[in-house]
């Protein structure tokens, strides 16, 4: 899942940016 995260931002930062937040809040709850 990180590295999908990863290559979200290299592809493009708006998108990318949209992609890191969704992966964000999955990372947030895969922890709790």
């Amino acid at each position: 899942m990180a590295l999908f995260c990863f290559t979200g931002l290299v592809h493009g930062m708006v998108t990318g940016s949209v992609v890191f937040l969704l992966c964000s809040r999955q990372i947030t709850w895969s922890l709790t």
